[in-house]
């Protein structure tokens, strides 16, 4: 049984960023719900208020960078947004969603016990994957929801699940787990690499591939032993070749060779752009979020493929 004993106040403070996590999932934008992003900034800051001051000025002692980054980052958003935007009404809502990271950062520091939190978020995100896995295999559904945008799911997925097979691979190395704790946490890996691949995300792939082979190359360095990295191979395989037997035409989507390479012809018109913004403003920029209100200036004589909301850089 998992044993958290913490105060109150610590309790408020881990519930308070969990339901901001939460109502930051399902917000779809400022013409939408602009309420919700209201409300998870309203429960970050709250959040932020509970933790003693002692605690966050912790997080700025020694030689401990990562706080003064964080300041350094707000007082850029804020300079942006206020100084630098050329539409302060497309910058408003990304402005304040950039700034929850470093947000959110400074509050998982400063938090003396944030494991209820992190069995939250993960008991959370796993939930979301196991809705997807059901829709993906049940209805044949691309994997998106509760987001939008299934690269941003996929983000969100291997977000979680990297971290998570890190900290069981890890464990692993240094001592065998227990069997009955091994193989609920291999299977929570399985489902979340299942809703990483029904999203169809090809950057979400390349990232889960990355990840294993770097493990791999870690393994092969320290002389660790293969065993585990095996077991999360072939789980990881498992859940592509499941995918890909249930829906093979939403799994194997990305990879068509036509929309590949309408991909790449999308991708290099917004580039092009986003570049030629650059050159014309390369010190101070203008704003964040900018490039929607701008790429009309610099479409391509006959592009009508995109509507240029963003880069699609990632």
């Amino acid at each position: 049984m998992l044993k958290i004993p913490i105060s109150l106040r610590t309790l408020a403070t881990n519930l308070l960023l969990w339901f901001s996590f939460l109502s930051a999932c399902v917000f779809y934008g400022v013409g939408d719900n602009q309420i919700l992003l209201l409300f998870s900034t309203g429960l970050l800051l709250l959040a932020i208020a509970l933790i003693p001051p002692a605690r966050i000025g912790s997080v700025f002692s020694g030689q401990r960078p990562d706080g003064w980054i964080c300041l350094w980052v707000l007082a850029f958003l804020v300079f942006s947004y206020h100084y630098l935007s050329i539409s302060k009404e497309s910058s408003f809502a990304v402005s304040w969603i950039l700034a929850s990271v470093p947000l959110w950062y400074l509050a998982c520091a400063a938090l003396r016990e944030r494991r209820l939190l992190v069995v939250l978020l993960v008991s959370t995100i796993s939930l979301f994957a196991l809705v997807s896995d059901v829709r993906f295999f049940g209805y044949g559904q691309r994997a998106f929801e509760p987001l939008l945008d299934p690269n941003n799911y996929a983000s969100l997925l291997y977000m979680c699940w990297i971290p998570l097979a890190h900290w069981l691979l890890l464990h692993e190395w240094r001592a065998p787990l227990k069997l009955q704790l091994r193989i609920p946490l291999y299977g929570l890996l399985m489902l979340l690499a299942v809703a990483i691949f029904a999203t169809s995300s090809r950057v979400g792939t390349v990232i889960v591939a990355l990840a294993l082979i770097g493990w791999l190359l870690l393994a092969w360095r320290r002389r660790l032993r293969l065993t585990p990295w095996l077991v999360l191979f072939a789980c990881t395989t498992a859940a592509y070749l499941l995918c890909l037997s249930a829906a093979p035409e939403i799994a194997s989507s990305s990879y068509d060779a036509a929309e590949f390479a309408t991909g790449v012809n999308v991708r290099g018109a917004l580039n092009n752009a986003a570049w030629q913004m650059f050159l014309q403003s390369p010190i101070a920029g203008t704003g964040i979020f900018t490039f929607p209100a701008l790429y009309p200036l610099f479409r391509q004589v006959g592009d009508q493929s995109t509507a240029g909301m963003f880069v699609h850089n990632d």
